[in-house]
């Protein structure tokens, strides 16, 4: 068995079931159905300093938490009501949604809304697996800010 998050466990995709692997290191999102990539996703942000996207090695789209549209019940402060659509949660608080790429999330996963769209139809009712390959890339805001990035 590999260290969990290693890159050796990133490219030992399972051959059974559907999963979401997000690569922080190289910055790539690749979808594999029955062991086969099927989208490769480049465009994307990730949650900034303090609000960091949660590396998980096995965990799945929540299925009472998928829609087409949610409003963030925290951000902006103080009352929330951040459209985040067509969202596919993976843990209680974070999740996949159409959003900026170029602004850094509190945790989410900021897909661009063609990709969030094709991700969201893809998922629908199945059971999808996700797993999160660290550590956060010398890119990421948290290691090396940069005026590239914003925050919202």
């Amino acid at each position: 068995m590999f260290p969990v998050g290693s890159m050796s466990e990133m490219h030992s995709v399972p051959p059974h079931g559907r999963w979401i692997i997000v690569d922080l290191p190289a910055h790539s999102i690749r979808v594999y159905e029955e062991g086969r990539l099927i989208k490769h996703i480049l465009h994307f942000s990730v949650g900034r300093r303090g609000h960091l996207t949660p590396l998980l090695k096995d965990a799945l789209i929540l299925p009472h938490k998928r829609f087409t549209m949610h409003r963030s019940s925290v951000y902006p402060p103080p009352n929330g009501g951040a459209p985040m659509p067509y969202s596919l949660f993976f843990t209680e608080s974070a999740a996949f949604h159409g959003g900026s790429v170029q602004v850094e999330s509190h945790g989410c996963v900021h897909l661009n809304d063609t990709d969030a769209l094709w991700l969201f139809h893809w998922v629908g009712r199945s059971t999808v697996h996700v797993r999160f390959v660290g550590p956060y890339s010398h890119r990421h805001s948290s290691a090396d800010p940069g005026p590239h990035w914003k925050y919202a």
